[in-house]
């Protein structure tokens, strides 16, 4: 997920230089426009914590459909945050320049916006590692407990080995 951050490439002398062509917001993508996307990438990171939260919740349970329900509703507004940062990605890499032209209303809310969507997606990340560290915990104990049944019904067989092999040597003997 791409959250706005300044971006430029090293110049010839090492310094830094804005990208070619991001000089200036595509057309329709003006401070207001901006400010829009900014609060539209806020709201949609901000049901991407809760998604993370009702994640946590069942994944400590043992129901995998309303997980797997989620996780597509996840993979949706992952779409959604994607075309929004397609939108940013011109402002982002001149950011200090664009915020320069906001006024000091418009500069306030788009820090605040910025700062409010990179915890929230700091939040959401920590959230995921702690599922994956479950779930992985979970998978382990799943097959030590199968490698177990194992190997207790190979210790059956192996009880009832010495029985059959003494049926079947009765029953050649009786044929004979």
């Amino acid at each position: 997920m791409t959250v706005m951050r300044t971006m430029s490439k090293a110049g010839p002398g090492g310094g830094s230089e804005p990208l070619p062509g991001a000089d200036t917001p595509p057309a329709g993508e003006g401070p207001g426009a901006v400010m829009g996307l900014l609060r539209e990438q806020a709201l949609l990171y901000g049901r991407l914590e809760s998604y993370a939260r009702q994640q946590r919740s069942l994944v400590t349970g043992s129901d995998t459909e309303p997980l797997l329900s989620l996780l597509a509703e996840r993979q949706k507004l992952a779409l959604e945050l994607g075309r929004v940062a397609e939108r940013l990605a011109p402002i982002r890499r001149t950011w200090a320049t664009f915020r320069g032209q906001l006024s000091a209303a418009q500069r306030a809310e788009a820090d605040r916006l910025v700062e409010e969507t990179t915890l929230q997606l700091r939040r959401v990340i920590e959230s995921d590692e702690r599922d994956a560290r479950l779930l992985a915990a979970r998978k382990q104990m799943t097959a030590d407990a199968l490698r177990s049944a194992r190997r207790t019904g190979d210790a059956l067989s192996a009880y009832r080995a010495p029985e059959r092999r003494g049926q079947q040597a009765r029953r050649l003997d009786e044929a004979s």
